[in-house]
């Protein structure tokens, strides 16, 4: 029967690490042809907004896909899961905690091939709950010196380091601009809201991964145009969604997207020698949500978690 699972399911059953891990796996099929995704679709009408996410994936047994409803409530996230062997419907997973997992780890995946050796010294821009899923991940991933965040609101910031040093044991402290975050930092995060820039590109350490993540439409930015140009390399997790949906490098006019790569090429080529500057460039996309939601499942079922359906 379908199994139903919660947002306190998902919670339970989610590890970064494992995450991370099934991702890798994931876009590893998704580099040999074994899996396969659209970019969103959007449909709008009024206030509210429809978001889907659709993809089909041989190495996780499963198609589905993601989708979730925005508007002046806010937004109501869900995976649907469809067993590749039998057709039938395998669960309904509630997805905000799942979604915000996700993105964190696919962030862990662009830092297991990109990020310099550590331990390093992290930049983190944002102290919301995608910046506290970044943080997640890759304390999980990297070893972090220390950790920097930069938020609007001095009080925020403050209690997200606090929640940080006693949740996830890694050394926090406020900053007091975006510049003081992420100097000599060999790891910038950005996690926010803004439509313009915060981030410049003479902020930036010679040596860096740089993974501004907070922004999936094209009329929105967190890094400016030198930030990308100045990047040896340029990751993104889908070309055809990065193309869409991507501001930061959609707002460079001369960008060569002929030289950009995907997670799927970083995974399938295997660890090299790193270049000084790399950025990684995540929307979110369709076999980020279904890897995580099947891994929830197996694990559900390993350990009799969530409710039967139907």
């Amino acid at each position: 029967m379908p199994l139903y699972l919660t947002e306190a399911d998902v919670g339970l059953l989610l590890k970064p690490r494992d995450l991370t891990d099934a991702l890798e796996a994931t876009f590893r099929g998704l580099a040999r042809g074994e899996a396969v995704q659209l970019p969103r679709f959007r449909v709008r009408h009024d206030k509210q907004m429809l978001h889907t996410l659709p993809g089909l994936s041989h190495c996780d047994g499963v198609a589905g896909v993601k989708t979730y409803l925005s508007g002046p409530s806010g937004a109501r996230f869900v995976t649907l899961l469809f067993g590749l062997e039998s057709g039938a419907l395998e669960a309904v997973v509630e997805s905000d905690r799942l979604g915000q997992l996700r993105t964190g780890c696919a962030t862990a995946l662009s830092a297991r091939y990109l990020a310099p050796p550590g331990p390093l010294v992290m930049g983190l821009l944002g102290a919301g709950t995608v910046a506290w899923g970044q943080l997640e991940a890759l304390a999980c991933e990297v070893p972090l010196a220390e950790v920097r965040v930069f938020s609007r609101s001095a009080d925020r910031r403050e209690d997200f380091c606090r929640r940080a040093t006693e949740s996830l044991g890694v050394r926090a402290r406020p900053a007091g601009s975006a510049a003081e975050a992420v100097r000599e930092a060999g790891l910038v995060v950005t996690a926010t809201w803004t439509r313009h820039p915060l981030l410049s590109a003479d902020m930036l350490a010679p040596v860096c991964h740089v993974c501004p993540v907070g922004s999936n439409k094209p009329d929105r930015r967190e890094v400016d145009e030198e930030v990308v140009r100045g990047a040896d390399l340029v990751v993104v997790d889908d070309l055809a969604s990065a193309r869409t949906e991507a501001g930061d490098l959609l707002a460079v006019p001369d960008l060569d997207w002929s030289t950009v790569r995907t997670l799927a090429d970083l995974v399938l080529a295997g660890r090299q020698d790193r270049p000084d500057r790399t950025l990684f460039k995540s929307v979110g996309v369709a076999l980020e949500d279904l890897s995580a939601a099947a891994l929830a499942v197996r694990r559900a079922r390993e350990q009799g978690v969530g409710q039967s359906i139907g």
